[in-house]
């Protein structure tokens, strides 16, 4: 598995069991080290921050740096998709599925995002939005999510929750 800032900081935060679907931000959704002779930007500096936050076991600060970094970059999947994680665990299902919603339409290739979708819809009690994130998460090339997508839509599994 490549690593990045992002999943690095979710594994060390405990993000993912041998059992669970991959659930950390894909590599393509993480952006590359910036080079020295770039700025970063204002939502990618926060975006970092958050991950820094994370790292620290500290989810409100978390929370509150990639709402920032959302003002500043309204368009970038993986902040989105990382919001979703943080508002799942605190039980703000409806912010989740939001979140998980815009970062899947703007990364539609981001099929984990769709599984994440997925167990949010789930656990609202949504079947057929449920059914429909499933069913697009099938279609994945990372093994772990398409079977983890299968599984939920065959009922064969309990939802999985997205974890940081």
């Amino acid at each position: 598995m490549r690593q990045t800032l992002a999943a690095a900081v979710l594994l060390a935060a405990g993000a993912a069991s041998a059992q669970e679907p991959v659930l950390s931000p894909s590599a393509a959704a993480v952006p590359a080290a910036v080079s020295a002779s770039a700025k970063p930007d204002r939502g990618f500096i926060l975006r970092e921050q958050a991950y820094a936050a994370l790292a620290k076991g500290d989810k409100t600060a978390a929370r509150a740096k990639l709402a920032a970094s959302l003002k500043a970059d309204p368009k970038n999947a993986a902040a989105h998709k990382q919001l979703g994680y943080l508002e799942y665990e605190a039980g703000k299902l409806a912010s989740a599925a939001k979140s998980f919603s815009t970062a899947r339409a703007l990364e539609p290739n981001d099929l984990s995002t769709a599984l994440q979708l997925g167990y949010t819809y789930q656990k609202l009690k949504k079947p057929a939005q449920a059914k429909e994130a499933f069913t697009a998460a099938s279609e994945s090339s990372d093994e772990q999510v398409r079977q983890a997508a299968i599984a939920s839509l065959n009922g064969a599994a309990a939802p999985s929750e997205p974890s940081l």
